[in-house]
């Protein structure tokens, strides 16, 4: 029996819920935030962080990505969705009441100015980053549910649970069919899977030598996409392919290079979620064909989300794929 409950709300673009965390100093109702100042003795908090909002990207039609935060306070006027000066959903902390360990906001359409889904830790607590009481990431899955629109699980064992009961660092069955129940579960963007399938992105070259591929996706944890491309004529030189998530999703990228017989591997991996990696291939010659793979690096979080495809044979630097222009006021 699935218990899970939902509020109701939701983003309104999901291809990209962006999340930032403030400054110390950042104003929440007058009192600065201190959440910085207090974790950052613990090994890797930011990381437990990225992790949280990836592990929800694992199971939804979701892309949350991490981006700056200019400290203006908590609640200004602002963009409810897409503004450029700090996340959707904003991350701070300062002390609270010891008998909770956080808060969130819920999404649009229960909240709807800047305060939507913004997420605030209790620096009065004592935190740990190694499974122990009182678990960061386990507390940070818990309030980006609520962030993106999951209200309590009667389910004891769900991380959507109301009270504490231990480091759950991954969700149950239950926590998964309450977010699909809102987003949906994670849409394959094509039927490249394999070699025999590849793309021809050839005729994808503009004029200066490159290929810019936006919107293509990994959407299952063994999901590989394939392309193709013949080295257009008159080149001759380099050829630098890029796997970019960065600004996009939370995808640890991997991007391998293989000549025409599906030989001479070269392959770029990523470490960080929301990496961007490139290959270089030199000495690269007209009308030679190349096979290219991309899938994500890891089999746990960061392992399904969206990400951009840059192929480049010019001398002409090459611009990176602009996220979606997403604005709600």
């Amino acid at each position: 029996m699935l218990l899970y409950s939902t509020t109701g709300g939701m983003w309104t673009y999901p291809v990209r819920i962006t999340y930032s965390i403030v400054p110390d100093g950042t104003s929440i109702g007058g009192t600065p935030s201190n959440l910085q100042q207090t974790l950052n003795s613990l090994p890797d908090w930011q990381e437990r962080i990225e992790e949280a909002a990836a592990i929800w990207e694992q199971v939804a039609n979701i892309n949350l990505v991490q981006v700056p935060d200019d400290g203006a306070p908590i609640g200004c006027s602002g963009d409810q969705q897409g503004d450029p000066s700090f996340g959707d959903i904003r991350i701070g902390g300062m002390p609270q009441s010891l008998s909770q360990l956080a808060f969130a906001y819920l999404p649009p359409a229960y909240n709807g100015g800047t305060n939507a889904g913004d997420i605030f830790f209790n620096t009065d607590q004592s935190w740990q980053t190694n499974g122990t009481n009182y678990d960061l990431l386990c507390v940070a899955i818990h309030e980006f549910g609520h962030a993106l629109g999951m209200a309590h699980s009667q389910i004891d064992t769900a991380d959507m649970y109301a009270s504490y009961h231990g480091a759950d660092q991954s969700l149950t069955s239950d926590d998964v069919a309450g977010i699909q129940s809102i987003y949906g579960t994670p849409q394959p963007e094509g039927s490249n899977t394999s070699h025999n399938s590849a793309l021809n992105i050839t005729p994808d070259i503009n004029g200066l030598g490159q290929i810019a591929m936006s919107n293509q996706d990994i959407s299952t944890n063994v999901d590989t996409n394939w392309y193709q491309l013949t080295v257009p004529a008159s080149t001759t030189g380099n050829m630098v392919v890029t796997m970019q998530s960065s600004g996009l999703s939370s995808l640890i990228p991997k991007v391998t290079v293989y000549n025409g017989n599906l030989q001479g591997a070269v392959l770029a991996t990523g470490s960080n979620y929301g990496d961007t990696v490139s290959v270089k291939i030199s000495g690269v010659c007209p009308g030679q064909t190349w096979y290219i793979k991309a899938m994500a690096a890891c089999s746990g979080p960061g392992n399904i989300g969206s990400y951009g495809l840059l192929v480049n044979f010019g001398s002409c630097s090459q611009a990176a794929i602009a996220p979606p222009s997403i604005k709600i006021i």
